[in-house]
């Protein structure tokens, strides 16, 4: 009996000499990933808690995708105080950037809030690693009203502004009163000085220096603009990322790939006319791989992306033949 209880013994301690540091590790993991998660909850302090948050634009977007590829990214959240004052000093770095300040210019007029707009809620999103709680991204999705009845929705970075997704309620009179046109032709060499000017404001590399997979489709097949083959290879001429348009009766879709090391991203702007007494066009635009990790976010934006507008474009020309 005495034996088999000192074989019964050794294979217990065995058993947990093996299963004890996984156990460890495990509980270890848990209580970090848990402590990584009340700091996130923790409104406007997460990234002063946390040292590692990236601030470089680049490797932050980099980072984030590396870890969306794999799908190991996770979202919480929390209601923020509207009445918090660094809430407008967030939205200024926002309204600074040279996205912004590119549409005002083009007399998108809504996009530009002040401080005579009321914010209406704000939620901060934390994206962070499933694997290991490092903090990926803070993202504060800023609703306002504004003084002309209109709506605005902001989901920028809560650290440097970064505009991750935008929407804003147009009026057709602010286009009349200064004689615009709130359709812009993205045909023209604004497809090819826009992608440029994206790539500025998200500090996005040009490919001519370093191959990226888009997840989809590789550098080699030369995927060209959506449209007539002299304005694609119009594009094609002044750079090698991939541009995606589209035009409607309604709406114009415009799409282009921005590259952060060896993944890229879909970055769309919509323009949609409608029928509302309070506005008459809805413009939308912002980060696919972003929106998408973002449940309440994608649940409710129906967004175009270069994959889906390129797919349907390449059917099109199929069913043509």
């Amino acid at each position: 009996m005495r034996r088999y209880w000192g074989i019964g013994l050794t294979v217990l301690l065995v058993i947990g000499a093996l299963l004890l540091p996984r156990g460890w590790f495990a509980l270890r993991d848990a209580s970090t990933m848990g402590s990584m998660h009340g700091e996130a909850l923790d409104p406007l302090t997460v990234t002063q808690l946390d040292r590692s948050y990236e601030r470089n634009i680049y490797k932050r977007l980099s980072s984030y995708l590396e870890a969306a590829a794999i799908e190991d990214v996770v979202c919480s959240q929390k209601d923020i105080d509207q009445e918090e004052e660094s809430l407008w000093d967030n939205i200024s770095q926002a309204q600074e950037s040279v996205l912004m300040t590119a549409l005002q210019d083009l007399g998108y007029y809504g996009i530009a809030v002040g401080r005579q707009s009321v914010i209406e809620s704000c939620t901060q999103y934390v994206l962070m690693k499933k694997s290991d709680g490092q903090i990926l991204l803070v993202a504060n999705d800023i609703h306002l009203l504004r003084e002309d009845g209109c709506h605005t929705e902001m989901l920028i970075d809560g650290v440097d502004g970064t505009v991750y997704y935008a929407e804003s309620e147009e009026r057709a009179e602010s286009y009349e009163k200064y004689g615009l046109s709130p359709w812009m032709d993205w045909f023209d060499s604004q497809a090819v000085d826009w992608m440029w000017l994206l790539c500025d404001n998200y500090q996005s590399e040009n490919i001519n220096s370093t191959a990226f997979d888009s997840g989809y489709r590789d550098v080699e097949e030369n995927i060209s603009a959506v449209g007539s083959e002299e304005k694609q290879q119009y594009i094609l001429q002044y750079t090698d990322r991939y541009i995606g348009i589209i035009s409607e009766e309604n709406k114009q879709s415009y799409c282009c790939l921005l590259a952060f090391g060896n993944l890229a991203d879909s970055w769309t702007v919509e323009l949609e006319a409608v029928e509302e007494e309070a506005f008459s066009y809805r413009l939308r635009l912002g980060l696919h791989q972003v929106i998408r990790n973002i449940p309440e976010l994608a649940e409710k934006v129906a967004f175009t992306d270069y994959w889906s507008l390129t797919g349907a474009a390449e059917e099109t020309e199929a069913a043509e033949r």
